[in-house]
């Protein structure tokens, strides 16, 4: 756990399991702020979050794998751009990379294998989503511009949380519920912004 202003956490290499709770908790204060790098390590058998991450500054999450953990990552970033390339993931009872707040430079979200992305964010700079990727969510505000670089053989999808057929069950209940129209709110683009779909 940690707490404080102007905080940076650098973990790689490493192995983070079997927490009661979350496997590494940066704590959501007033005034605080974290710079987090955490590279080619492995989550396991957390009983919360892998990744609970508050209040972040450009975090660098990558090359990371979860695995049998309850869920994945709840990432909020107040300003910057993440990078979350190379993360995989497998039989974790919520298999969402969720990810909130506000970008505020360029940022590229790529494929995470066994991932989904979970949004609900802002961002007033250029956003690139890479061939593959997943996005479930309720609303997504993109003032700086959408790229959207999907492929024949790897579509981008944009869909509910509840949508267990594209990248699995991430809300945890089996097929207890369904999606229904209105699940994901809007997909706005900024004035004066371009966004391309492919």
């Amino acid at each position: 756990r940690l707490y404080g202003n102007q905080v940076t956490l650098n973990l790689s290499n490493s192995t983070i399991s079997n927490s009661g709770s979350d496997g590494v908790y940066t704590v959501n204060c007033a005034g605080c702020s974290y710079t987090v790098n955490i590279t080619n390590s492995a989550f396991s058998g957390n009983g919360n979050q892998a990744l609970s991450i508050n209040r972040a500054v450009s975090p660098v999450i990558t090359n990371n794998v979860f695995a049998n953990n309850t869920s994945v990552a709840s990432i909020t970033i107040i300003s910057g751009a993440p990078d979350f390339s190379g993360n995989s993931g497998s039989d974790n009872t919520y298999n969402t990379f969720s990810v909130y707040g506000t970008l505020t430079e360029a940022t590229t979200f790529t494929k995470l294998p066994g991932l989904v992305y979970l949004v609900s964010l802002s961002a007033t700079a250029p956003v690139t989503v890479g061939a593959g990727s997943i996005f479930k969510g309720t609303s997504a505000t993109f003032s700086g511009g959408l790229d959207v670089q999907g492929t024949a053989d790897e579509p981008v999808v944009f869909t509910s949380y509840k949508d267990d057929s594209v990248g699995g069950d991430s809300n945890g209940d089996g097929n207890a519920s369904s999606p229904v129209p209105g699940d994901w709110g809007t997909i706005y683009i900024g004035a004066g912004a371009t966004a391309t779909f492919n």
